[in-house]
């Protein structure tokens, strides 16, 4: 085991977040869990978010036919939890209560993820900022700074510098995506950010 091995598990075992450790180690936060699992440490998580009070006020919201997006603003909460948040909620009626209020709004449905994408591509080439096109494709900023980021539209990151010059190597190597996904612990965005920047090039 090496000692940055060594010093995470140590990290780990006191209850250190994940931000916590990535800063003292200098790895991103998801490169402390891929560490943490290929190291067959236990997850500390138990989704405590599932017996939160403010539930009953998702549901509710969700019913009134907020979005995802607007739920996670209102309570201060991160959307990807929402649908385990709201399980018990009756999930054609929360799609009927969207299509509504975006029929009263005047907003288009969401196009697929596809359509989403290209036209997201499109409006930041047009100068949109990236809450502007989000409302426009109906996706959240997270979603639309990735797909930016997927295809080199944004500036990179300083630790995308970091590694870029690895990945990019192992691209014109020939080693497969996952491969160097495992091999260096980045994420998938962060490979194919780095094969839109070898495209781009050639």
């Amino acid at each position: 085991m090496s000692a940055r091995d060594a010093r995470l598990v140590t990290l780990w075992t006191e209850g250190r977040s994940a931000d916590e450790i990535g800063s003292a180690l200098g790895i991103a936060r998801s490169t402390v869990f891929a560490y943490a699992r290929r190291l067959g440490l236990k997850s500390r998580h138990a989704k405590s978010y599932l017996v939160d009070p403010r539930n009953a006020e998702v549901r509710e919201r969700l019913l009134r036919g907020e979005s995802f997006n607007e739920v996670a603003r209102a309570l201060d909460i991160r959307a990807h939890s929402i649908r385990a948040r709201a399980d018990s909620v009756d999930w054609p009626a929360v799609e009927a209560a969207q299509t509504k209020r975006r029929a009263l709004d005047g907003v288009p449905a969401p196009a697929d993820r596809a359509v989403a994408s290209s036209r997201a591509r499109e409006l930041y080439g047009a100068g949109a900022t990236i809450p502007e096109i989000a409302r426009a494709v109906q996706r959240s900023e997270v979603a639309v700074y990735g797909t930016l980021n997927r295809y080199a539209l944004t500036p990179p990151t300083a630790r995308f510098l970091r590694i870029a010059g690895p990945i990019k190597q192992m691209l014109l190597n020939g080693v497969s995506r996952s491969a160097i996904r495992h091999t260096l612990g980045v994420a998938r965005d962060d490979v194919s950010r780095a094969a839109a920047e070898i495209r781009a090039a050639h």
